[in-house]
């Protein structure tokens, strides 16, 4: 039954899901939370009173309708879920198509939900961590390939060891990706999650987003003395990726503890207020 279940979940990427949409006027479907690294999907079935039975049959049979419909908001998440550059997780998941059966298991066996119960249907929500223990994008999405292989540069810069990396990333229109890259003048890869250690990535992403300026609550992240630098305009990049100075990554990348510091993570992207509701 579960292989069953699981070709199905396969069928419904194949002929495609609808997505972005809102389940009612307060309930979303699915909400991505990129300071938390989550996935908030809901589902909901309506209550229909039959001639026979009673509530309790009823609101039972609007559960199992919730949790279809969970089933099927999940499926439309991945199509908005950004990985990279160039792929959404939809697009591993047709590309990989192994890998549907790992996912409906994955989603077959959370626990956490939350049901409530109104006059007319029942609304069943649960988040996902996108990364940590229990992550998703681990099944989604490979890290470390090769881990420390950073550009060289000729010229010497003398810096000193940074403890990991800020970028002020406002009034650029970045959009929020698991693997962002980032990049200097030349578009040479100065961080990516080839470069960065497995462990790390999992434990808890490439990158930490935040719409806070002084990245109150993540300053332990990127430690007490992290290199702060701007984003530059680069309109040849996608909008998931970064480009910052040639100096910058020359400054950054001059000493081998910084390097260090990068192969583990910490690295904090700064965005726009105004983009926080957007995904």
């Amino acid at each position: 039954m579960d292989r069953l279940k699981a070709f199905i979940f396969i069928l419904l990427f194949i002929t495609g899901v609808s997505y972005g949409f809102c389940i009612d006027q307060e309930e979303k479907a699915f909400a991505f939370d990129w300071l938390n690294l989550e996935l908030e999907v809901s589902g909901t079935g309506d209550i229909i009173p039959l001639e026979h039975g009673n509530i309790f049959e009823w609101q039972y049979d609007a559960t199992l309708k919730a949790q279809t419909d969970l089933l099927k908001n999940f499926i439309a998440s991945m199509g908005v879920l950004r990985l990279d550059a160039y792929n959404f997780a939809r697009d591993i998941l047709m590309r990989e198509p192994e890998k549907n059966e790992i996912i409906y298991n994955y989603m077959k066996n959370i626990k956490k939900q939350t049901i409530k119960y109104t006059d007319h249907r029942v609304i069943i929500k649960t988040r996902l961590p996108l990364v940590g223990k229990n992550g998703l994008v681990r099944f989604l999405i490979t890290a470390g390939t090769d881990t420390g292989t950073f550009p060289l540069y000729d010229e010497y810069i003398y810096s000193t060891p940074f403890t990991g990396l800020v970028i002020d990333a406002r009034g650029l229109g970045i959009i929020p990706a698991i693997g962002p890259r980032i990049f200097d003048e030349a578009h040479q890869a100065i961080y990516s999650i080839d470069q960065v250690d497995k462990e790390n990535f999992e434990k808890w992403g490439a990158v930490q987003y935040t719409y806070d300026p002084y990245y109150k609550g993540f300053k332990d992240r990127v430690g007490e003395n992290p290199y702060r630098i701007v984003a530059l305009e680069n309109d040849k990049l996608i909008p998931t990726d970064i480009a910052i100075s040639d100096e910058d990554a020359k400054v950054l990348l001059q000493n081998d503890i910084s390097k260090q510091n990068l192969i583990e993570c910490r690295v904090i992207i700064i965005l726009d207020t105004v983009l926080q509701n957007r995904f």
